[in-house]
């Protein structure tokens, strides 16, 4: 009578263990980089205007010995490619899906994203250019507010410091994201300490 439970117990493991080693490897697989990876810093610079922001997009630590491909978030209106002077780079097609890094292993672009005028908030999820075989191993945001400086900014990285000018709102988020959550609302957020590790 117990042979074939047991029996039935056997072929269940085997089922099983055959499951987990699958799910493993495919899991394993994915997690392998790419020969080609390179690992690089990004800095992005976003200013306000009445209905655009303006966002430039800088890599740097790359090591410009090939093309690097990208892609643009959707909904942006135009785009350049820039020197590290701020001057816009020879060849430049607005078809054109890949960039080499400069001299010094810097590739920048700038691009301007919609955003309606009477809004009381947006939120955009994919805003940023991606680029193919790159991971971003630190993300520095500089976000200059000189429109909406009654409102409120946030992303999905931490906040560095804010200061608020005469002309300007001054906003610093550092974090390892590649492409951190941006949001603006017209209300002031309320910061409130769960703990010492943990604000919301």
């Amino acid at each position: 009578m117990w042979k074939i439970p047991f029996t039935f117990f056997i072929i269940l493991s085997a089922v099983i263990s055959g499951l987990l080693f699958w799910q493993w490897d495919a899991y394993s697989k994915e997690l392998e980089q790419p020969a080609d990876m390179e690992n690089a810093n990004q800095r992005i610079s976003i200013q306000t205007e009445t209905d655009i922001l303006v966002i430039t997009q800088k890599l740097s630590g790359l090591t410009g010995k090939k093309e690097i491909p990208f892609v643009l978030p959707s909904e942006v209106i135009s785009w350049k490619c820039l020197l590290e002077d701020g001057s816009e780079c020879g060849r430049q097609e607005e078809s054109e899906t890949s960039l080499k890094p400069d001299s010094k292993g810097n590739i920048q672009i700038q691009f301007t994203l919609p955003i309606k005028v009477n809004e009381k908030a947006f939120l955009f999820n994919q805003w940023l250019a991606s680029f193919s075989n790159v991971q971003v191993t630190e993300t520095k945001v500089e976000l200059i507010d000189s429109t909406k400086r009654n409102g409120t900014w946030v992303m999905g990285i931490p906040l560095k410091g804010n200061k608020k000018l005469d002309l300007i709102d001054y906003y610093v988020f550092e974090g390892q994201l590649a492409n951190p959550s941006l949001y603006w609302q017209a209300d002031s957020l309320l910061q409130e300490e769960v703990d010492s590790k943990l604000m919301i």
